[in-house]
């Protein structure tokens, strides 16, 4: 059997602590600032359902140590109550002309010409009223042919071929 000296043992020691402390410092960092981040909100728009019952509610949130980021934020709470701790159906950065309309009493769409989503579910149920049924949630892009990785256009028309001159 080999026996290592232990000024050799304590040096790998050190070595692969050090290692394991470079390997882990980003993701601790990273963790540490999403902690730190302040974060602010302010409701943009409020829409009641038909029936009543719920309102959506469009959040612009801003958020950033060092550097601010927007974001948008869609939450069904129940009429007239505040945000709370109600979770999020839908969430963007880089969002342009948004806005949220209930189509039905039980569908609702997020409306917008561009974003880049973050998070989406396309239902939502409420977590203490049973008795209601599910609602609905569609993405409603504003533009027919849109693709967050094109560029932003304006709309184009397509001309209407010329009438027979006979």
């Amino acid at each position: 059997m080999v026996q290592f000296p232990i000024s050799i043992i304590l040096r790998r020691l050190a070595l692969l602590t050090v290692f394991l402390m470079g390997m882990l410092a980003p993701a601790l960092l990273q963790t540490l600032l999403s902690l730190s981040v302040v974060s602010s909100s302010h409701e943009v728009a409020r829409a009641a359902s038909q029936n009543g019952r719920e309102d959506a509610v469009l959040l612009e949130v801003e958020s950033g140590l060092t550097r601010k980021q927007q974001s948008w934020e869609v939450h069904v709470v129940p009429h007239g109550m505040p945000i709370g701790k109600s979770p999020s159906i839908f969430s963007a950065r880089q969002v342009s002309d948004g806005s949220i309309a209930w189509v039905e009493a039980s569908l609702l769409e997020i409306r917008y010409r561009r974003a880049r989503i973050d998070y989406f579910t396309n239902s939502y149920s409420s977590p203490n009223d049973e008795e209601y049924p599910a609602i609905e949630v569609r993405l409603a892009p504003l533009s027919p042919g849109f693709s967050y990785l094109q560029p932003a256009t304006a709309p184009t028309f397509q001309a209407e071929p010329p009438a027979d001159q006979h």
